[in-house]
């Protein structure tokens, strides 16, 4: 556990987890010419709002059309500051109502929708980050680790809705709970 729960705490992990997922595999480099052009659209975005317009070299660099929110590149970075520290309240909660799973399922569900669901943040990987993020929590906070739906459309199924994402985690550890008690 960390010696607090911040969003520069999981920016931090889901950085390096980022970085070590994909060692090797894909980089920012891949897309040094369209992340160039975010820059510049940035800077500009700048100029218009008056504020300072961030971009991540690790973060996608195109708006995923199967998503509900539909966050473009040059908000991503933003929308990733919420997530973050929203994330950091659940686990403080989490913590604070240990040893109740309850705030832990919510946390993983959460990180799953976000990150592998809705903001698909990451230029590739988004599946592995959320699943590294949603087991780290699990052990952190002494739950089973969840162990998934054999059927990947079974998870599709439940990550447009967070309550339905919710009770998805909670079968996810009853099962890993009866098959390994």
């Amino acid at each position: 556990r960390p010696r607090e729960w911040s969003a520069d705490f999981f920016r931090g992990s889901c950085e390096r987890w980022f970085d070590l997922s994909n060692d090797g595999i894909c980089g920012p480099d891949w897309y040094e010419e369209e992340f160039s052009v975010l820059k510049q659209d940035a800077a500009l975005a700048e100029r218009a709002r008056g504020a300072p317009v961030r971009v991540n070299p690790r973060y996608r660099i195109w708006t995923p059309e199967h998503t509900l929110m539909k966050t473009p590149p040059l908000l991503l970075e933003e929308q990733m500051e919420f997530f973050y520290a929203r994330l950091a309240g659940l686990a403080r909660t989490a913590e604070e109502r240990h040893p109740s799973w309850n705030h832990v399922i919510e946390a993983m569900a959460y990180a799953d929708l976000m990150t592998d669901g809705e903001l698909r943040p990451w230029l590739d990987g988004c599946g592995r980050l959320a699943t590294v993020l949603v087991m780290w929590l699990a052990r952190t906070f002494g739950a089973p680790l969840p162990l998934f739906a054999s059927s990947k459309e079974v998870h599709k199924m439940t990550i447009r809705d967070l309550d339905r994402h919710r009770l998805y985690f909670l079968e996810c550890i009853r099962r890993a709970e009866q098959e390994h008690p």
